[in-house]
This record gives C-alpha cells, structure tokens and sequence, in this order.
C-alpha cells in the first residue's frame, strides 16, 4: 500500500506538477477526474484511495508557500545485515572482511605499557563471518541445555558459570538443531569484531572516558545485566566490553610471535589454558581495552565467563 500511494505522489507531484484544477473546480472533482485518467474503476477501493490522496496532496501543494522546493539527497550508511536460524537462535550480525592490527604498539612513553601478550602487533587478514549480536542469554541456552547454571537468574541475562567445555556441547547442539556449524570465534575474530572498525583502546576513542555509555563494568554495578543495555559498537555489537568475559577457541599464547595472520584459531595440541576477551561486571576499565586478553584452565567456571556464538557465512 506504501508503495501504490508514493507512485500516486510522485505521479501528482512530478509527473504532473502543472496540471492543476481548473478555475472553478473543486480539489475532490479534479481528484476523480485523474484517478479515471490514470485508469482507476469508479466505484472501486482502489478509485477512492486514489482520489482521497490526489485531492489532499493538492490541498497541501496549494496551501503551502510557493516557493521552489529544494530536494535533499542523501545516502545513509547500511546497518548491520542480521539474521537468525530459529525464532529462538541467537540473532547474529553479519561481519564484513578486512585487514586490522592485532593488539597492543610498543609505547616507551606510556604511563601504563601494555602487557607484552598482547604483543607484538601485527596484521591480521578476516573474511567475513557471522557473530551474535549479543552475549548468549540464559534464555538461550536453557533453550538448547535445558539447565541453568548462572549464579544471577534472569532470561535476558547472560549466561554465565559455564566452562570452555560447557561451551563447546552447547554449541553441538545448536548446530545439531539449525543445521549450521556454529562455534567460538577465534580470539583474532573477536577483536576484530569488538573494535569495529577501530585502532583505538576502545570503541570511542584511547580515553576511558565514555566507557558508562557501551559497558557494564566495576564503576557501574555489582552484577551482570540484561544484554543490548548499552551502546552498541560500529558493528552493530552489544556488550562486546564488560558483563561478561566471553570465551574464544583460541588456547592461550603468552604473546604473538608466531600468532596466525589469517583470523584463524591458534591451537596448540591438547591445550588446557584457553583465552577470554572482552572483561566482565567486576573488572576496572583498563581489563575493557580492545587488546586485553586474559587465559584460564577450559574447565574454569565463573559468574564472570560467558560468550557469544559465532559462524562461517
């Protein structure tokens, strides 16, 4: 229906802005009339929506000042491309590829230099890929597990006391449900993800100032939220900082050298330390940054660890 009255409007407007009602002639009159010339039936729905909409944009087009009326063009940026594999799936933002550098650069002069994990910078090559647009929820995943392991209860809740291997099961599941290979992205994924397009500590800038306005962290709770609180980042991400930390596939490498370039997991066989990123409810801003990286044992559960799911498009 939007589409039928926007091609009356541009017709009366446009196509013809000079064909107005003749001395003596009513709008409603002049109104029919171009309804039955643009092939309308009288008598028909389709004849009065016609004739009621041409005669009030000609009433609006003569009450108005006559003056020459300037058409503003403009390209809004796209949003993010969403989709989901089931009403009850977790809604995932499509991720577009590119190159961005991976940690921390070498600052001599800083007041607080960044730990040598995260180090040294290097660049990173990702395709595209697809990431929930949220923490995982405890809605979610009791969905999939039928369980609730979380210390604080709540749908919109992320999930949270869940281990690296609690993880994975969950994740077999949901693929076994969709049909789709869904996993943990890879710690290069998610930094990439988190920053968004970003070289800077955090999504808005290399100053904690503003931190209030995308996360849950020490200076403003005592526990997890809901997800999608806050601001999202360029990517269209929630709560990529702070809440709780997420869980990646990665096992934990106490620096980069050697650190894949292709977005890849790093797996080292049989690994038993594995990487979180992100910060969490109970962590002070400098835990938030875009680079921080923090490794435990997989089978480590807290109120603290959570993760959002990811997935090749």
């Amino acid at each position: 229906m939007y589409k039928f009255f926007s091609v009356l409007f541009f017709l009366f407007v446009f196509g013809n802005a000079t064909a107005q009602p003749a001395a003596g002639t009513s709008s409603l009159d002049w109104a029919k009339k171009k309804c039955t010339d643009l092939g309308f039936k009288a008598g028909t729905e389709r004849f009065g929506n016609c004739v009621l909409q041409l005669s009030r944009n000609d009433e609006a087009v003569n009450a108005a000042p006559k003056t020459t009326p300037v058409i503003a063009q403009q390209t809004l940026p796209a949003g993010p491309k969403l989709f989901k594999d089931c009403d009850e799936c977790p809604e995932m933002v499509v991720i577009p590829g590119g190159k961005f550098l991976m940690g921390s650069k070498v600052d001599p002069f800083a007041a607080s230099p960044p730990s040598t994990d995260e180090q040294p910078q290097h660049s990173v090559s990702i395709k595209s890929f697809s990431i929930g647009k949220y923490e995982l929820t405890q809605e979610q995943w009791y969905f999939i597990m039928g369980t609730m392991p979380s210390k604080f209860k709540g749908r919109t809740l992320p999930v949270e006391q869940v281990s690296w291997g609690d993880v994975q099961e969950f994740l077999k599941k949901l693929s076994e449900k969709t049909g789709k290979r869904y996993r943990l992205p890879s710690e290069a994924e998610w930094e990439y993800a988190a920053r968004g397009g970003t070289q800077t500590e955090f999504p808005f800038g290399d100053n904690q100032i503003g931190l209030d306005q995308y996360s849950w962290y020490v200076s403003n709770t005592s526990n997890t939220k809901p997800v999608g609180q806050k601001s999202p980042n360029q990517f269209g991400l929630f709560d990529m900082y702070g809440n709780v930390w997420e869980w990646v596939e990665d096992c934990w490498n106490p620096t980069y050298l050697d650190a894949p370039t292709d977005g890849q997991a790093w797996i080292i066989k049989d690994c038993v330390f594995r990487t979180l990123r992100g910060g969490s409810w109970i962590n002070s801003a400098s835990s938030l940054r875009s680079a921080y990286r923090f490794g435990t044992f997989n089978s480590q559960k807290e109120d603290r660890f959570g993760f959002r799911v990811a997935r090749d498009n």
